[in-house]
């Protein structure tokens, strides 16, 4: 396998739908325009020897843990296993939606400089994948 640009796990379909009625009922705001909802960066650009390389083709449990959003950006914090590594920037999170103009990474931002409202979400699950 290449070396992947980041390891996360990704989002199926039915679990995203699950998701976004999850934010709906939960939430209740509306949803920006560009909807995304498509992964979990685990690592951004892992070492062939990184630990989340021997994630790839696993399944990973993840849970709703609290919501964060601005005029911007609309995102989902999760908790992931102790056991799962996890190298981003910010707490692990599902870029929701943004704004049209606004770009996903602007999730890290949000996260580091906003308060989230915690949540006690439902768990799902993703497939672990390099992308």
């Amino acid at each position: 396998m290449n070396r992947p640009v980041f390891v996360g796990i990704e989002i199926r379909q039915s679990i995203k739908e699950q998701i976004i009625s999850w934010w709906k009922q939960n939430v209740g705001s509306e949803l920006h325009e560009n909807l995304f909802c498509h992964h979990i960066t685990l690592e951004f650009k892992p070492k062939e020897t990184s630990p989340v390389m021997k994630l790839v083709g696993t399944s990973i449990l993840f849970k709703i843990a609290g919501v964060l959003e601005d005029e911007n950006c609309q995102t989902i914090v999760v908790k992931l296993d102790d056991k799962i590594p996890y190298k981003g920037t910010s707490m692990p999170h599902i870029t929701i939606a943004t704004n049209g103009s606004t770009p996903p990474k602007y999730s890290n931002q949000l996260i580091n400089e906003s308060f989230m409202i915690p949540f006690d979400g439902p768990y799902l699950s993703g497939l672990a994948k390099g992308f």
